[in-house]
């Protein structure tokens, strides 16, 4: 990507160690990538390769060890208004109704209730929940949650949204149709998306970028631009082009789990021999 173009996040040579001496841990080595405005973004990779913990320094909740990050130009130091989270749970709290949980953040901002109330009946027709706004979680199913979830992230009208894996408690029918959602919504509002998943085919079909990540400590092992034409229908997922694409991505990614594999291995038998 062009120097001279606009970004919406800039991670400029991150890395994040855990511990101290002999027992640190590098989780993150030297990462750089940047988001552009309405771009989607994904990173994949094996398990335990940093990419939660990269989405945590992105939002201000963790810092890195070493480098910076910008969002909007300014250097992330802590938790920012113009970043939503989503996590893989829900986190909706159980004794408060969906629109309740949508107003959230609207509450803890002291954002105008009047205004805020307007824009969450406004999520509830996006995200298909007007009729169950007054009903709590648990009478939802976990693709409702899920939108619920998306709702109260998009309330406070953020630039950007940082998603870690966000569908993967949900079964595969039902996280199919999140990701098709996802979309929808995405072009209508045009946020700029990171979203880290462990799914090639989840990454290829929502991405403008996949960012691979390599075998902890994580770095970035290669990126591919995703030219499948938009908007994209889940019907794209059984052509010739989007199973290319998976491969391709898949050969190389299989390296890295196969890494992952080798290096737990070898600290299982360490442990055994102490």
């Amino acid at each position: 990507m062009s120097s001279t173009t606009i970004q919406r996040v800039v991670v400029d040579h991150v890395s994040r160690q855990f511990g101290y001496e002999e027992e640190a841990v590098l989780a993150i080595d030297d990462v750089s990538l940047s988001a552009a405005p309405g771009e989607f973004v994904s990173l994949l990779g094996p398990s335990g390769c940093g990419k939660s913990s990269l989405l945590k320094i992105i939002d201000g909740l963790d810092r890195a060890s070493a480098g910076r990050v910008l969002v909007n130009d300014k250097e992330v130091t802590g938790p920012r208004t113009d970043v939503g989270f989503v996590f893989q749970n829900d986190s909706l709290l159980p004794w408060r109704t969906v629109r309740s949980n949508i107003l959230m953040g609207a509450e803890f901002t002291g954002s105008d209730m009047r205004a805020a109330r307007q824009e969450a009946d406004e999520l509830l027709r996006l995200t298909g929940l007007q009729q169950f706004a007054d009903r709590y979680p648990h009478q939802l199913s976990g693709g409702m949650r899920q939108r619920a979830n998306l709702a109260r992230a998009l309330l406070v009208d953020p630039e950007i949204l940082l998603m870690d894996e966000p569908f993967g408690a949900l079964d595969a029918q039902t996280r199919e149709l999140m990701q098709a959602e996802l979309l929808r919504i995405w072009e209508l509002r045009k946020k700029t998306v990171l979203f880290v998943t462990h799914q090639i085919e989840e990454a290829v079909y929502l991405s403008d970028r996949v960012l691979l990540m390599s075998a902890r400590p994580g770095r970035i092992a290669a990126e591919y631009v995703i030219d499948l034409p938009r908007p994209r229908q889940l019907e794209i997922r059984h052509t010739d082009e989007f199973t290319a694409q998976v491969h391709v991505i898949w050969e190389r990614l299989r390296d890295e789990v196969l890494e992952t594999f080798r290096a737990e291995t070898q600290a299982q038998a360490q442990e055994a021999v102490a």
